[in-house]
């Protein structure tokens, strides 16, 4: 299961390096999977919300997310619903922007007065001050993953542009995902992380790579499939 799979790049890549599995792609966006359907990418599609999939407890052997769980609208059900879908013994493998350096990549944040030239100094000092007042949010956050083991946050951005419909690039965000927090959400729905690059220990906390991937396996039932309403497989 590709969750959050846009024109299905991944397909043809599973069919050239594993002819017999099946592949099954979702995705919020129509014009995204009629895109793979006029590419001949292999499999099937379906159109559905990664909140809510539209598919029975523990029916595939594995589920990607290549760089989506950023635009997710609720990125922390979308995780629930992977780790409800996946058999015991299978995969999760979750591909992300981690987007809560203090220093990072700010997503949707815009320069202040759109009707003035992009680097007026009003401009400038508008997004400055947004951009301090995201970092020491940030700077925050870290300090509280170390010392709560609980938290778990995904923030949201505010009036993110791709929802304005001037996404330009997958700069753009939703919400700032933060790795730790995906981490630790696969592992409340019982989920073991097998392999991640996001550094342990204190680095882990203050430097997070920008980039990161995170493959986790269920190893007993998930507290998703305890806790699901029944559901028909479609």
């Amino acid at each position: 299961l590709d969750v959050g799979c846009g024109s299905a790049e991944f397909a043809s890549q599973l069919a050239a390096s594993v002819p017999t599995a099946e592949y099954v792609g979702i995705d919020a966006s129509p014009l995204a999977l009629r895109r793979a359907s006029e590419r001949g990418r292999p499999g099937r599609y379906a159109a559905a919300d990664a909140g809510a999939l539209p598919f029975a407890d523990c029916v595939f052997d594995a589920v990607i997310s290549s760089f989506a769980l950023e635009h997710f609208s609720e990125p922390k059900a979308a995780l629930a619903e992977m780790a409800r879908v996946v058999r015991p013994g299978g995969h999760v493998l979750i591909l992300t922007l981690a987007y809560d350096r203090p220093l990072g990549t700010i997503p949707s944040i815009r320069f202040g007065v759109s009707r003035l030239p992009r680097r007026h100094p009003l401009n400038i000092a508008v997004y400055a001050a947004r951009r301090g007042r995201f970092a020491a949010r940030q700077a925050g956050k870290q300090l509280r993953f170390l010392v709560d083991r609980s938290y778990a946050p995904f923030e949201l951005v505010g009036s993110p542009l791709v929802l304005e419909g001037t996404y330009e690039a997958d700069m753009d965000a939703v919400h700032v995902v933060s790795g730790r927090a995906v981490l630790r959400t696969l592992e409340r729905e019982g989920l073991e992380v097998v392999e991640t690059s996001l550094p342990r220990g204190a680095r882990g906390y203050w430097a997070p790579p920008f980039g990161f991937t995170v493959l986790a396996r269920r190893t007993a039932a998930s507290r998703s499939v305890a806790h699901a309403s029944s559901r028909v497989p479609r």
